[in-house]
């Protein structure tokens, strides 16, 4: 059975970049250069974090489980020290998961789209978290428990 995908409410459409899922191909990863190039030497022990949802999945947390999770293997078994995740600016709900787990606005960048969608003149933003900061949320979020 074939399932159709989603489609991105107006104005928040995500990127390819945020069409991905975790890749990892020996612990490295492409990630855009700062002029808008994918076209970057891959990273040792980084890998990019993507999610892409049906809209009838929206709005019930499953992105933002199935990121935590990816995250937490990705730093426990998989030894990365750095996730990040791509998103374009106006999608807010994906920029509200990002934060939600843990992950820090890193940057706007712009990239030249063929066929750009509604909002990319806003650009397109990074989030990500490294192994140190996530050991840090644990420990404050242990600390904080009655």
């Amino acid at each position: 059975m074939r399932s159709r995908p989603a489609d991105p409410p107006a104005g928040h459409a995500t990127t390819p970049a945020a069409r991905r899922t975790v890749r990892r191909a020996g612990g490295r990863h492409r990630s855009p250069d700062t002029n808008g190039s994918r076209r970057r030497e891959a990273v040792e022990g980084q890998a990019e974090l993507g999610y892409r949802l049906l809209r009838r999945h929206w709005r019930q947390g499953l992105a933002g489980e199935g990121a935590r999770e990816l995250v937490r293997h990705g730093f426990e078994d998989l030894g990365l020290t750095r996730v990040f995740a791509e998103t374009m600016a106006v999608n807010t709900a994906s920029r509200a998961t990002m934060a939600t787990i843990g992950m820090r606005y890193v940057r706007t960048f712009h990239m030249e789209w063929d066929e750009p969608l509604p909002g990319s003149d806003l650009g397109e933003v990074e989030y990500a978290i490294t192994r140190q900061q996530r050991l840090d949320l644990k420990t404050s979020r242990t600390l904080s428990e009655p």
